[in-house]
């Protein structure tokens, strides 16, 4: 639900990441532009589906990087990312 390289003008207060088919998220991270991690509250159900909506915390402006880690069925782990920047 963030394009990558997005500029926000206003922190979004969840991120949906849709997939082609179900999936299991083994994790998610959210980090800052020096590469500190921003706590999420947010533990990934242990069900494959295929999208999920991470809840963000308030953000300040400043460029974010969200990634994350998918388990196929067949046991293929995938990693995903989007970097964004909150202008305002």
């Amino acid at each position: 639900s963030i394009a990558e390289n997005a500029a926000l003008a206003s922190a979004p207060s969840e991120f949906t990441v849709t997939f082609s088919a179900p999936t299991g998220l083994a994790n998610v991270a959210l980090t800052n532009a020096a590469g500190q991690a921003v706590a999420l509250d947010y533990t990934p159900p242990r069900q494959m589906a295929g999208s999920y909506t991470i809840p963000l915390p308030r953000l300040a402006p400043g460029a974010y990087t969200l990634s994350w880690r998918t388990i196929a069925r067949d046991g293929h782990a995938m990693p995903g990312q989007v970097r964004f920047t909150i202008t305002g």
